[in-house]
This record gives C-alpha cells, structure tokens and sequence, in this order.
C-alpha cells in the first residue's frame, strides 16, 4: 500500500522535519472535508507514502493503523505523527494522535486558537430526503 515517490518534488519524511516550522505559503481553511488543493495529496510516515483524497480519509487511516499498532503493544511515542503533502511537496499539515488534521508541523508550539483542518468528531452533515 506504500507509493513510492515518483519525482524530485517529493521528499522523505527525514528531510521534511528539517524543514522550518513556519512557512509563508498560505495555510487551508476549514470550510470543508475535501483537501483544499481539489486534487490528492500525500500522507507521508516515514519512508511510505499513501495517496489520500481527503482530510478524512487520512484521518481514519491513521485511526486504523493506530489502534493496530495499540493492539501490538506500541505506544504512542512509537507511531509518529503523519504528515501531509499536497502534490508539489508543500505541507499542508498533520494528522496528531487523536486522528485531528492540523496545519503546520507536530512540532509547533501548541497554540489553543488554532483550528483543525479536520475534526474527528465532528461528523459531516447527510441530507434526509
């Protein structure tokens, strides 16, 4: 289920932690599930790459592989946070323990206003007919 890179644009997971915590590059909003770049992106946790289609999607990928790693006996210094990547090698955010998506890096200083790119547990609205 891995991907391998196919390009110079995309680099491991070791030279992006290298990477400065802030960028100028514009941060997405969270108007909505579906990435902001309208196309798929990249969840990246070490040297495997997954192409994902949505914040929820790498968030409930990442809840899977998590409770699977719990069932092993690992804790949760052991399973890293996951980054995402859109399509150029830009970082769009994080997926943290609590399957939450978060713009930026997990190391940045937490910050209590900043607002999740997705949010777990808030389910998306489904139309009765």
């Amino acid at each position: 289920m891995a991907e391998k890179s196919s390009g110079t644009a995309l680099r491991d997971h070791a030279a992006l932690s290298a990477e400065p915590a802030k960028s100028a590059r514009k941060r997405p909003t969270a108007k909505s599930y579906d990435l902001p770049i309208g196309g798929p992106a990249l969840m990246v946790v070490g040297p495997s790459k997954v192409r994902i289609e949505s914040y929820q999607q790498a968030s409930t990928m990442f809840e899977a592989a998590r409770d699977e790693a719990m069932r092993r006996g690992l804790t949760p210094s052991d399973v890293p946070s996951p980054l995402i990547l859109d399509s150029v090698g830009h970082i769009l955010g994080y997926v943290s323990w609590n399957g939450r998506v978060w713009p930026g890096m997990p190391r940045d200083p937490f910050d209590a206003a900043r607002k999740p790119l997705y949010d777990n547990r808030i389910q998306p609205a489904v139309e009765c007919r």
